[in-house]
C-alpha cells in the first residue's frame, strides 16, 4: 500500500477537475452480534510461555525428566494438562464496519498472528478485514510458547515454530467465523463499577515503588495501587438473551509458578470458569486484560489448584452483579475501528502530553569518552529532556533491578535506575546460542522493536451504566495496547483520552496486538523496580505508543470513515531486519541422534494401561505412592474420591485427547455437564492429564505414548460438596497417526476408549462425640486437587455448613428426626459444632442438606 504522502502526490498531479477520493460517511445501523468458543489442540510439548526461568539457559525450572521433543529448542517440554486454552471471539458489526475481538490464552499477542488470522478471515468471509481484527492474549504463564516470530522474545516463549503458529492461527480463524456465522440483531451496553473488589480478594496491587508517587494534581486515592475499575461489555439477544459478556480489569495469570510444566488459563480461567456458570446456559465470556502489569491475583489454598479455583470464587458475584445491572439498547450504532504501527526507534521516540512537555532522549554518545550528567529530575521536580542516562540506540533491558544482571554492559551512568540496565547487545550471544540460530542473524536493535501494534476502536451510542449508577447512551471507546499496562499507564489514558479526544468511557486493553514489555508512564518507570526491566525502549516508550494511539485515535472524534489501516498495519519497517528461518532446527538429542519432526505410528493407541509402566510422570502434588492402575472402585464417594487411569494413545504430535466423564441416564451414557451445559472433561479444570513417552529418549526411537489422567469426585464450580450421585464412566477420544507425510498437517484417525463403571456416592460425615454435642466434618484426601469453598480445605477436614438432619434412635429403639442449624461462631478446626445431647440415645445419623451423612453408635 503506498504511503499518504505519495498518495497525496500523485492526486496533485492530475488534472484540475481531479481531487482526492472523499472519505464516505460513517452509516449507523441496527447492530448484529455473534460469539464462540474453542480450544487451542496443540500438541503437549509444546513449551509454555512467560517465564524465562522455563528456558534451559535459565535453570530448567519446569524440567520433569529427559524427553526430548520436536517443538521446543531452549525451554522445557509441557508434560500435560491442567485446563486447555480456550479461544473466544465476539464479532460486532453495524452493516457498515466490523469490529472482531479474538482473545485466547497465552502470554503475549503477536502482530503476526494478527496478520495471518486476517487473512484467512478475509478468505473465509469475503470482507475487508484488514484494521478490525483485534487479539488480546490472557496473559497466562502457563500457556504454550514457541509462536512468536519475534527473536527477542525468544526469552518468553521458546524459538519460533512455524507449525505452532499456524496451528494457532486456524484455531483462532476458525472459532471467529463461528462467531460471524452467529451473528444475529443484538442488543449492547457497557458497565461500569469502582472499587469493586475492595478488600483485595481477588486482585491486588504488587507494585509498591510508586505507592508514594504523585504525577497529578488532582490524583485519586487509589494511584499507587491497583487499577479499582471493571468494566462489563453486555451482548444480548433482542428478547435478553446473553450471547456473551465481555469484563475488563487486569490481573496476572501466575498462580502457577515457573516450575509448572501442564498447561493451564491460570486465574483469568478460573475466574472466567466460576463466571460463565452463573448462567445455566453456555454463554461466551471473555475476560479482558487491562492493567494487569503491576497487579496479581489473590487466592486462598494448599496448591495452585484449589488457588485458581478461589480466584474465581471469590471473583465472579462482583462481575455477574454488574453484568445485571448494565442496560442495554437495540438503536442504531455508528462503529470504526483503525489500527496503526506505532513506530518507535530510538531517535523517534518522544512525549508531549498535549504540548505540555518536551521529553526525547539525547543524541546517541560514545560510551568510551562520554559519561551522562546523572540529572533525572530538575529543581521544581520535573522531568529533564533531553534523557541522556538512556544512551542505548539499540535499547536496553533489566532497568530497576537492584543491580546489573549481566556487568558489563550497562550504559554510562550511575544514577538509578538507569544504572542498572544492561544494553540489548548483551543479549545477542545468549538468543543466539541458546536458540540455535547465528549469532550474525541477531540484527540489532531487535527489527520487531521498531513498531508496536495498536487499535482503537468506537461504537455507539449504547447504554451505558456509569460508576456512580447512572445510565445514560454513549459510546464504547478503548485503546488496544501492545504489553502490559500498569495502573497509572491505565489512569493516564483515561485522562488523556477523555481531555484530548472527548471520549467519556475510554478503556485500556492490554495484551493485544504486540508485545512491548511493561507499559509504564515515565514517572513511574523512573522509579525502578521489577516492571522497568522488560521494556527495550525506556521510560518513554509506553507514552509514546500512546501518544501514537491518541494521535489517529481522532479519526474516531470524526462522522466520516477513514481507511483502517492507511499505511499497512502489516507495512515492512523502514528499517533493516533479517528473517529468521522458519524452519525448526535441526539438533540432536543426547545420543547424538536427531530429533524425529514427525509422529510415531501408534497401532496400540486406545489401550487401557493395567500395571505402570517402567516410568509414568504425573504431577508431584500426588506424590510418589499415589500411582495406581488397577481397577477403578466400585463406589467412589464425594470429595474423598480420586479416580485414575491410563491408556496409550497417539503420538501428541496427532492427538489432543479428550477425556470425557459420563453420567448413566436410564440405559444411555450421556456427557456430564456443568450447570451452564459444558461438557465435563480435560478441558476444565475437573481432569488432569499427562504424557510420558517411553523410552524418553532418543524421540528417533519408536515411542510408545503413555497419557494418565486423574478426577477427584467433586462437582463442576457450582455443585462442589454435592456433586449428582449415580453411574459414572469416563470415555476418551483420540487420534492416531495414519500415513507417511512428513510436515503437518498430520494424516490421522480417531481411537476411542471407556472405562469400567462406578458409583459416585454421599461423603461420609466424621463425627466425634463431646460433651453436650458433637463435632462434624467431610474429610478431603491429603492430595485432593479441588477447591471445595471458601470456608473448606482441599486436602483437610471441612465442617457442615448452615443445617444438619439428625436421624435419632433413642436407647429403647424409638426413632425421631431432628434438625440442627449450625452458626458459624460454634465451628472450630474445620470442623462444625452440633448442639444436641445424646444422652438416651444408641445411634445418631447425621446427614447435611447435601445427602452426605455419617452414622455415629453410642
Amino acid at each position: 500500500m503506498l504511503a499518504l504522502p505519495l498518495l497525496a502526490l500523485l492526486f496533485a498531479c492530475g488534472t484540475p477537475n481531479d481531487a482526492p477520493p472523499v472519505a464516505p460517511p460513517l452509516v449507523p445501523g441496527a447492530p448484529m452480534a455473534g460469539a464462540a468458543e474453542g480450544y487451542l489442540e496443540l500438541p503437549i510439548g509444546v513449551p509454555l510461555g512467560c517465564f524465562t526461568a522455563r528456558c534451559k539457559c535459565m535453570g530448567s525450572m519446569a524440567y520433569r525428566d529427559q524427553r526430548q521433543g520436536p517443538y521446543n529448542v531452549g525451554f522445557d517440554e509441557s508434560t500435560g494438562i491442567q485446563t486447555r486454552p480456550a479461544v473466544k471471539a465476539i464479532w460486532i458489526d453495524n452493516g457498515d464496519e466490523e469490529l472482531v475481538l479474538i482473545k485466547w490464552d497465552a502470554c503475549m499477542s503477536n502482530d503476526g498472528l494478527v496478520e495471518a488470522v486476517t487473512k484467512r478471515l478475509e478468505a473465509g468471509t469475503g470482507l475487508d478485514l484488514h484494521g478490525h481484527i483485534v487479539l488480546s492474549a490472557s496473559h497466562t504463564h502457563s500457556g504454550y510458547g514457541a509462536y512468536n516470530d519475534q527473536w527477542h522474545w525468544f526469552l518468553g516463549t521458546d524459538r519460533y515454530n512455524e507449525e505452532v503458529f499456524e496451528r494457532m492461527a486456524d484455531r483462532m480463524a476458525e472459532v471467529a467465523l463461528q462467531a460471524w456465522s452467529e451473528r444475529q440483531p443484538a442488543k449492547l451496553g457497557l458497565g461500569w463499577d469502582f472499587d469493586w473488589d475492595p478488600t483485595d480478594a481477588v486482585y491486588h496491587d504488587r507494585r509498591g515503588e510508586n505507592n508514594d508517587l504523585q504525577v497529578w494534581p488532582d490524583q485519586p486515592d487509589w494511584v499507587g495501587g491497583k487499577d479499582p475499575h471493571l468494566a462489563v461489555l453486555r451482548v444480548d439477544t433482542l428478547d435478553n438473551q446473553p450471547i456473551a459478556v465481555a469484563y475488563v480489569f487486569g490481573m496476572h495469570g501466575i498462580l502457577f509458578d515457573a516450575d509448572n510444566s501442564l498447561v493451564s488459563t491460570d486465574s483469568i480461567g478460573g475466574l472466567e470458569t466460576a463466571v460463565a456458570e452463573d448462567f445455566d446456559r453456555p454463554v461466551v465470556v471473555m475476560h479482558i486484560q487491562g492493567a494487569a502489569g503491576d497487579s496479581s491475583p489473590s487466592s486462598i489454598g494448599p496448591s495452585p489448584y484449589v488457588r485458581m479455583e478461589s480466584v474465581g470464587d471469590a471473583g465472579h458475584g462482583g462481575i455477574f452483579d454488574l453484568w445485571s445491572r448494565t442496560p442495554t439498547s437495540s438503536e442504531p450504532i455508528t462503529l470504526e475501528v483503525a489500527s496503526r504501527h506505532i513506530w518507535q526507534a530510538y531517535d523517534q521516540i518522544k512525549v508531549t502530553r498535549n504540548g505540555t512537555v518536551d521529553w526525547t532522549y539525547d543524541v546517541y554518545h560514545d560510551p568510551d569518552v562520554w559519561h551522562s550528567d546523572d540529572k533525572i529530575y530538575g529543581e521544581d521536580g520535573s522531568i529533564l529532556s533531553p534523557l541522556d542516562e538512556f544512551n542505548a540506540p539499540n535499547g536496553a533491558v533489566f532497568c530497576g533491578s537492584d543491580a546489573p544482571l549481566i556487568p558489563g554492559f550497562g550504559l554510562q551512568t550511575e544514577v538509578f535506575p538507569y544504572n542498572t540496565c544492561v544494553r540489548a547487545d548483551a543479549l545477542t550471544g545468549l538468543i543466539a546460542g541458546t536458540f540455535a540460530f547465528p549469532v550474525e542473524d541477531a540484527v540489532l536493535p531487535f527489527p520487531e522493536t521498531y513498531k508496536a501494534g495498536t487499535t482503537a476502536a468506537r461504537f455507539g451510542p449504547i447504554s451505558v451504566l456509569s460508576e456512580d449508577g447512572q445510565t445514560a447512551q454513549g459510546e464504547f471507546v478503548a485503546g488496544f495496547f501492545p504489553g502490559e499496562p500498569t495502573a497509572m499507564f491505565a489512569e493516564q489514558w483515561r485522562r488523556r483520552a477523555g481531555d484530548e479526544l472527548g471520549f467519556a468511557h475510554p478503556l485500556t486493553v492490554g495484551y493485544s496486538q504486540d508485545h512491548e514489555g511493561y507499559l509504564l508512564i515515565p514517572e513511574d518507570w523512573l522509579s525502578g523496580g521489577y516492571e522497568p526491566n522488560i521494556n527495550v525502549f525506556g521510560p518513554l516508550q509506553a507514552e509514546h505508543i500512546m501518544e501514537g494511539v491518541l494521535e489517529y485515535g481522532k479519526m474516531l472524534q470524526t462522522d466520516v470513515r477513514e481507511d483502517p489501516d492507511p499505511l499497512g498495519f502489516y507495512a515492512p519497517p523502514v528499517y533493516p531486519t533479517h528473517e529468521l528461518p522458519t524452519e525448526h532446527p535441526v539438533y540432536k538429542d543426547a545420543d547424538g541422534d536427531p530429533i524425529r519432526l514427525f509422529p510415531d505410528p501408534t497401532p496400540e493407541a486406545g489401550t487401557r494401561l493395567t500395571e505402570p509402566p517402567e516410568y509414568l510422570h504425573i504431577p508431584k502434588h500426588f506424590g510418589e505412592d499415589f500411582l495406581d492402575l488397577g481397577p477403578i472402585p466400585a463406589q467412589v464417594s464425594r470429595v474423598d474420591g480420586l479416580v485414575q487411569f491410563a491408556w496409550n494413545g497417539g503420538d501428541p504430535m496427532v492427538d489432543p485427547p479428550h477425556v470425557f466423564l459420563e453420567r448413566k441416564n436410564g440405559d444411555t451414557w450421556e456427557r456430564a455437564l456443568s450447570h451452564s451445559g459444558r461438557p465435563i472433561s480435560e478441558a476444565m479444570a475437573d481432569i488432569l492429564v499427562t504424557y510420558t513417552p517411553f523410552p524418553l529418549y532418543p524421540s528417533s526411537a519408536d515411542q510408545t505414548h503413555t497419557y494418565w489422567a486423574v478426577w477427584q469426585a467433586v462437582g463442576h464450580v457450582r455443585d462442589r460438596m454435592s456433586m449428582q450421585t449415580g453411574t459414572y464412566r469416563f470415555h476418551v477420544e483420540g487420534q492416531r497417526y495414519v500415513g507417511d507425510s512428513q510436515t503437518w498437517p498430520w494424516a490421522s484417525e480417531p481411537y476411542e476408549l471407556t472405562t469400567e463403571a462406578f458409583e459416585v456416592v454421599p461423603a461420609t460425615v466424621q463425627i466425634e462425640p463431646a460433651p453436650g454435642g458433637m463435632w462434624v466434618w467431610i474429610d478431603a484426601p491429603g492430595n485432593g486437587f479441588r477447591y471445595l469453598g471458601a470456608g473448606e480445605d482441599a486436602i483437610g477436614r471441612n465442617p457442615l455448613h448452615d443445617h444438619v438432619q439428625l436421624d435419632v434412635i433413642d436407647v429403647d429403639g424409638n426413632p425421631d428426626i431432628v434438625q440442627v442449624q449450625l452458626f458459624d461462631a460454634r465451628i472450630d478446626g474445620r470442623r462444625a459444632w452440633v448442639d444436641f445431647d445424646t444422652t438416651g440415645f444408641s445411634e445418631v445419623r447425621v446427614m447435611d442438606q447435601y445427602g452426605n451423612y455419617g452414622l455415629l453408635t453410642l
